[in-house]
């Protein structure tokens, strides 16, 4: 089985995805692969799938980053998604 394969179980992952609509300036070409993990448990098995020499790019929710207009010649973490609130007490764990 290969990597981009393996990461079907743990999220939705595409090839070739114009980036330009995932930043708030809305610039940018596409990236090789686009990874979006169904929760952080995805997230940590995908990453044991990705080989090493595979470039990564985590993307939060695309503010601050501009993207080349050649796009990204590797593998875009999408993980705007995981976001979490949690209130334990006085702590707070926020993900």
């Amino acid at each position: 089985m290969t990597w981009e394969a393996a990461l079907s179980a743990y999220g939705s992952w595409e090839h070739d995805v114009p980036l330009a609509a995932r930043t708030t300036l809305g610039v940018g070409g596409a990236a090789r692969w686009l990874f979006r993990p169904n929760d952080e448990a995805g997230l940590q098995q995908a990453m044991a799938s990705i080989p090493l020499d595979i470039p990564l790019l985590p993307l939060g929710r695309g503010s601050n980053l501009l993207i080349a207009d050649s796009g990204y010649d590797g593998l875009v973490l999408d993980i705007g998604g995981l976001q979490s609130l949690r209130r334990e007490d006085a702590v707070f764990h926020v993900g």
